[in-house]
């Protein structure tokens, strides 16, 4: 809750007769600020004589806060204008309610409310009835009735759109992106709608921002990152922040950059736009009225992960892990804060960041722990489950552990024979890891195995189908390093040197 919805909710109790233990259980919360430990809260509670019904004040105090959080949001938003303007028309004050119309109108229309404008433009014509059209003329009548229709046509056409993107943002749910010719078949097949022939086929800002959304799914799921980028650019455009534009929300617009910048560093494409929209993320993140101690909560966890999210994936893919080593203790610091209001798998996905960081520099058992503490929550997708069970089993190669890797080799070996996912370049990391385990103590012959891996890995990143396996991590810049017997990292930065001069 925000500073105002707590303060309201305060408010808003005073009006009700009856106790008040409920107030008390908010504020014995509420001095735990982010870290809500049921068994403290218990304990600092244990003098109260109602502990002893403590799920029946708990329930009571949920139910009191849905309850002001509802008010609060029809006192203070458009909803709540449009139902005075209701129960005017229904107390029979229609001069009152038609006032009221006019003035929704204009707002709804400027807000691009159109499903709100809808139900406006319907009760003014009902009211238009039965004040006997008072004041009207033939033109303002036909003037009504072509704007239901006009908005009706908007409508539908913002469902239509979103119908469309709501089928390719599932399918990249389901599959995360494309390694089958049939997954393929599927997105083109959906993406082959006459909808999204052009920018003229959306009849409003609100459904030329899913088109472009509808965009931004299918290109990465087909792994074009530079049409992602271009689209993502478009919807911030198209949003221009800040919050007084009608279109603008916070999390639609913190999506839109986020997946521009995740974007632009998968094609490592880091040029002054890229460090406008990272500098922007940045100001979100430590602007106090979105990350301060009265802020939403829920806000202050979407730019925490968002933030680090970005920060890691940048870092990670530039080479740039000193400045991960420098920065490390203080995130670890915030993720305890944030980590009770995180979704679990963003807390994974962090454990996997920090592996792949470990694995950069070279801290092989860190990696392996990390990555185990990953693939034991189990909440992965089935494709983030498969890198990480790889870069363990290569974790436990570095190590060169015999027992450790003779185990780890063959559980990835089954995972990926289960699930039959034995592809190309599982097949090729598989074939190496079998040929390395007999030879690692012979840099020759190593050697050569490296160089004969880079090979096939290159070819195998030009197939459509494959290259995505290579965005987790670059295993061709790994074997770059061990060929070339340089740090990984550094070798990272001078492949994002090069691309970017």
């Amino acid at each position: 809750m925000s500073g105002q919805e707590k303060r309201y909710f305060k408010l808003f109790s005073k009006l009700y007769k009856g106790d008040k233990h409920y107030i008390k259980l908010f504020d014995a919360i509420e001095s735990q600020g982010e870290n809500y430990d049921e068994r403290k809260l218990r304990r600092s509670l244990k003098k109260e004589k109602w502990l002893s019904y403590f799920p029946k004040v708990k329930n009571h105090l949920y139910n009191a806060i849905l309850k002001s959080l509802e008010v609060y949001g029809l006192e203070n938003s458009e909803d709540g204008e449009l139902q005075k303007a209701k129960i005017l028309f229904g107390k029979g004050l229609y001069k009152g309610s038609d006032k009221l119309i006019r003035k929704l109108k204009t707002r709804f229309e400027e807000d691009q409310n159109f499903v709100a404008l809808l139900e406006v433009l319907l009760l003014e014509r009902h009211t238009n009835t039965l004040l006997y059209f008072e004041k009207k003329s033939q033109k303002d009548i036909e003037e009504l009735s072509r704007k239901i229709q006009d908005v009706t046509r908007i409508i539908d056409n913002i469902a239509a759109q979103q119908s469309i993107c709501d089928q390719l943002h599932f399918l990249v749910n389901k599959f995360s992106y494309v390694r089958t010719q049939g997954q393929l078949n599927e997105a083109k097949k959906i993406f082959s709608n006459a909808l999204l022939e052009n920018e003229k086929c959306a009849f409003s800002t609100r459904a030329l921002y899913v088109f472009y959304f509808s965009h931004v799914f299918f290109y990465g799921f087909m792994g074009d990152y530079k049409n992602v980028c271009k689209y993502s650019v478009k919807q911030l455009k198209l949003m221009k922040y800040p919050k007084e534009n009608p279109l603008y929300n916070f999390s639609g617009y913190l999506s839109a950059l986020t997946n521009y910048l995740q974007a632009a560093i998968l094609c490592k494409q880091y040029d002054t736009m890229f460090q406008k929209y990272f500098s922007e993320l940045e100001r979100f993140y430590l602007d106090p009225a979105l990350s301060g101690r009265d802020a939403d909560i829920q806000i202050k966890t979407r730019l925490f992960v968002r933030f680090y999210m970005i920060r890691f994936l940048y870092l990670i893919n530039s080479g740039q892990h000193n400045k991960i080593t420098a920065m490390l203790p203080a995130f670890l610091s915030q993720l305890e804060i944030y980590k009770s209001s995180m979704a679990e798998v963003s807390v994974s996905d962090f454990n996997y960041f920090i592996a792949l960081y470990n694995f950069g520099i070279g801290n092989y058992l860190q990696a392996y722990n990390y990555l185990n503490t990953f693939l034991t929550a189990g909440n992965a997708p089935g494709e983030e489950t498969q890198a990480a069970k790889l870069l363990q089993m290569f974790a436990v190669f570095e190590l060169n552990d015999d027992t450790m890797i003779e185990q780890s080799v063959k559980s990835v070996y089954r995972y990926l024979k289960t699930r039959k996912l034995f592809r190309k370049f599982e097949q090729a990391m598989m074939l190496f890891i079998k040929h390395s385990i007999r030879h690692y103590s012979d840099s020759e012959k190593m050697k050569g195995l490296y160089l004969q891996l880079k090979v096939n890995l290159e070819k195998i990143k030009n197939d459509p189908f494959e290259k995505r396996a290579f965005e987790g991590f670059d295993y061709i810049l790994w074997v770059e390093s061990k060929i070339k017997n340089r740090p990984f990292a550094e070798v990272a930065r001078e492949k994002v040197k090069a691309i970017n001069e």
